[in-house]
Formats: structure tokens, sequence, C-alpha cells
């Protein structure tokens, strides 16, 4: 078995990661004022290197809904 680290090294990242990023893309239209929800998406995006742009914009929105929160500014970083 694979740890989180390894997942997100490999090329093609499983097919249950990706779906999660769809499942996160989702909570963030069904909470779109929900910093976690956001940086959440653009972390696991970044990882699996899929939708970068989209990544940005997510990551973004969570820094302008929670400016204060350092774990927000370290994902878009």
């Amino acid at each position: 078995m694979l740890s989180m680290g390894q997942l997100f090294e490999l090329e093609r990242p499983p097919l249950e990661l990706l779906k999660l990023v769809k499942r996160f893309a989702k909570l963030c239209r069904d909470y779109p004022r929900c910093p976690w929800a956001h940086n959440q998406a653009a972390w696991l995006s970044a990882c699996c290197r899929r939708d970068l742009d989209r990544a940005v914009g997510h990551g973004l929105k969570a820094v302008e809904l929670a400016p204060d929160n350092g774990s927000h500014w370290d994902t878009l970083a």
C-alpha cells in the first residue's frame, strides 16, 4: 500500500483521489463561504497536479474568506 505522499507523486493519481477533487469542488459550490472547503479543494488539486488554475482560485478564495489562517496562505505557496 502506498502512503499519501507516494500517491501524490504518481504521474496519474488513483481514481479515488480524482473523485475527492470533484467532491471538494461540489462542497465549495454548496458552501461557497466555507474557507476550509476551498483550502482543501486547492490543496488536493495541487497535490494531484490537476486543475491547477482552479486550485489557485480556491486557494485565493480561502485566503479572502479567512485571511488570518496561515494554513490557507501555506496552500497558496
